[in-house]
């Protein structure tokens, strides 16, 4: 569905309709129908996307900061992996200078509140995935966590650590939703790709899904957040792009989908019937 910027007017027959009316019309129509729809009909995001957490590949799952329920969802997939693999690799947005920590918590000799996690990406929810990725090291303790952000070239050293997993090994980053694009058409010469960007050009098979929240925040009174997955074959995913990606950076916007992400975790907020 195409969203109209601004008020247009459609005359015929004298008759004069606000396209932008009629768009929100439709919009809240179509939110009115998938909400109806059985979960059976629904896509599930998880089910899309573990199908593509396996040896070869680097899964990069993108996020808004400190929503709450990205380290659920990313922890999901943690589990679901390492109940098919056994041994996973685990890339997070945190400073390299912090692993030798976090292999302390691992080894569960040191308490999460000892590491650093940058205050734009730290809430409680994150620190409770730490504790979450401990316990799941101690039963299967191939799995890696590691730490691969840096102070600069932040995107080019998170690219480095995350080729140097073992190929042969599923590997799965939880990186802000900006570094899963594949590609940039920049307005400035300044600009530089970012992870999913560096990786693809040197030929790695790189899986990117960035998960989109609506504008507000869910009233857990009597809401709930679930999500869906949004193909990029899908109508709107150009428009899930453009308008929740490029539209915060001095970019192009897309005119295809194709190249750019593989899909999309789309939040929505759903009445609470528990």
């Amino acid at each position: 569905m195409i969203i109209t910027k601004g008020i247009a007017r459609e005359e015929k027959g004298g008759m004069q309709l606000k396209l932008d009316d009629m768009n929100r019309f439709f919009i809240s129509s179509f939110h009115i129908i998938f909400l109806l729809l059985p979960p059976t009909l629904r896509a599930d995001a998880l089910e899309e996307i573990i199908t593509q957490v396996r040896p070869g590949n680097i899964v990069i799952i993108g996020e808004t900061h400190q929503k709450p329920e990205s380290p659920l969802f990313f922890k999901r997939l943690v589990d679901a992996a390492v109940d098919k693999y056994q041994c996973l690799s685990i890339g997070l947005e945190i400073d390299r200078k912090q692993q030798e920590i976090i292999d302390d918590l691992m080894a569960g000799v040191a308490p999460v509140s000892t590491i650093k996690v940058p205050v734009v990406i730290d809430h409680p929810g994150y620190r409770q995935l730490l504790e979450q990725l401990a316990a799941i090291k101690q039963r299967a303790p191939c799995v890696r966590v590691e730490a691969i952000d840096a102070d600069r070239d932040r995107d080019e050293n998170m690219a480095k650590w995350l080729t140097e997993f073992p190929s042969d090994k599923p590997v799965l980053a939880l990186l802000g939703g900006l570094h899963t694009l594949q590609k940039v058409d920049w307005m400035i010469k300044s600009a530089k790709p970012a992870v999913a960007e560096i990786l693809a050009k040197r030929g790695f098979r790189v899986k990117s899904y960035p998960q989109r929240w609506p504008p507000e925040d869910c009233d857990t009174e009597v809401q709930r957040a679930s999500n869906r997955f949004v193909s990029v074959s899908d109508s709107d995913a150009l428009r899930i792009l453009n308008e929740s990606l490029t539209s915060l950076i001095n970019a192009k916007p897309y005119r295809s989908t194709q190249g750019v992400v593989d899909g999309f975790v789309v939040w929505e907020c759903s009445e609470n019937t528990s």
